[in-house]
């Protein structure tokens, strides 16, 4: 696809149905560019052309539009240590297909996404699939699409996981492997829009950080801006799985949540079975280990937030969401005090997906974001 195929489709995601004109006057291109573009898009089968009858001209036909083909499709793969989720989302009717599957901690989890995503195709015979997301947790190589390594899967090291779902799969189209916050970013600019600077912190297994400046996501030149897991928390001895003491991950984050929370069950049987359950029911346990987290987190998150001057601070995690209160009020109000001027709005996502996030960069793709036409 060149500059104007994908400016086509940036405005049909963006708008839907749409006129040649209308898209003409949200973008820089001409009106000759755009009618060669379209046909040429017309012909790939990625978008259609229809009338509106709604028009409100009064006379004469209704205006020719154009809008994404039903058939065009975006798949995502989430990997993490409590599942594998695979989908295809169809962004023209914003219908998702999608797959779950737990797996042995012990295996190889790639072999499994593969085939999960093989048979989802299978159920899906008409998906013209244009682009291929991954969401993993570790550090990434985004030019060469390798993981580089990951401590929650100790066998990924300098792993090519994308030229193994391309030769698996037979793929002939864009893959992309992104951390999970990175992809959590993607799906709230693809839902959203960017409106507004923002810092988004994604705690799935561990902590993981990413920025949204001037519309655009930051990645820099590794890739993996916002990799906070494994700085040192000076008042942590905890062992880390990376080898080292002290990372931010043994105290925030999904794996430092459910072994703090092992500790409290040993003590109190009668506690709720999960930590999840147990915030979400208000257990005065379970919401201090909780708090107590959070607060942990605060240094690293005020200076981040005195640097970059965010307009609000999201936090995606698998949490109920009746912890939200938790997460404004202990964060929400400590960035008050400290930034008093510059004060970020605190949000939990309610509706939260890391598969949802892999899909959508197949829609920053198709929208000609730079860093992924690289």
């Amino acid at each position: 696809m060149n500059k104007s195929q994908h400016a086509i489709c940036s405005a049909l995601l963006a708008k839907g149905p749409s006129t040649r004109r209308e898209i003409c006057a949200v973008s820089d291109l001409s009106w000759a560019a755009i009618s060669q573009s379209a046909s040429q898009l017309l012909d790939m089968k990625l978008i259609a052309e229809g009338h509106n009858d709604d028009s409100p001209r009064k006379k004469g036909r209704p205006s020719s539009q154009l809008f994404l083909h039903a058939s065009l499709a975006c798949a995502g793969v989430s990997i993490n240590r409590d599942g594998i989720d695979t989908e295809l989302w169809f962004p023209s009717s914003g219908l998702r297909a999608r797959s779950e599957r737990n797996y042995d901690v012990q295996e190889d989890p790639v072999p499994t996404a593969i085939e999960s995503l093989r048979q989802l195709l299978a159920e899906n015979p008409d998906a013209n699939v244009v682009c291929l997301g991954i969401s993993f947790p570790g550090l990434i190589d985004t030019d060469r699409k390798n993981v580089i390594s990951s401590v929650h899967f100790h066998e990924f090291l300098e792993r090519p996981i994308a030229m193994e779902f391309e030769e698996a799969l037979g793929l002939d189209v864009p893959v992309f492997v992104e951390r999970n916050a990175v992809c959590d970013m993607a799906d709230i600019v693809v839902r959203e829009g960017a409106r507004e600077d923002m810092l988004l912190l994604s705690l799935h297994s561990g902590v993981s950080a990413a920025v949204l400046v001037d519309g655009q996501i930051l990645y820099g030149n590794s890739g993996n801006i916002g990799e906070l897991g494994h700085l040192n928390h000076p008042d942590s001895d905890i062992p880390c799985a990376c080898g080292r003491v002290g990372c931010m991950e043994t105290l925030v984050g999904w794996l430092a949540w459910e072994r703090g929370y092992k500790r409290l069950r040993r003590e109190d049987k009668s506690l709720p079975s999960t930590f999840n359950e147990a915030v979400a029911l208000g257990a005065p346990e379970a919401v201090a280990l909780l708090r107590e987290s959070l607060h942990a987190l605060f240094p690293l998150l005020g200076n981040l937030c005195v640097l970059l001057k965010p307009g609000k601070v999201m936090f995606a995690t698998n949490l109920s969401s009746a912890t939200a209160t938790v997460f404004s009020t202990v964060v929400g109000r400590r960035l008050e005090k400290a930034l008093s001027q510059h004060s970020p709005k605190v949000e939990l996502l309610s509706e939260y997906s890391s598969v949802d996030g892999a899909a959508a960069l197949g829609a920053l793709w198709l929208s000609g974001h730079p860093h992924y036409l690289i």
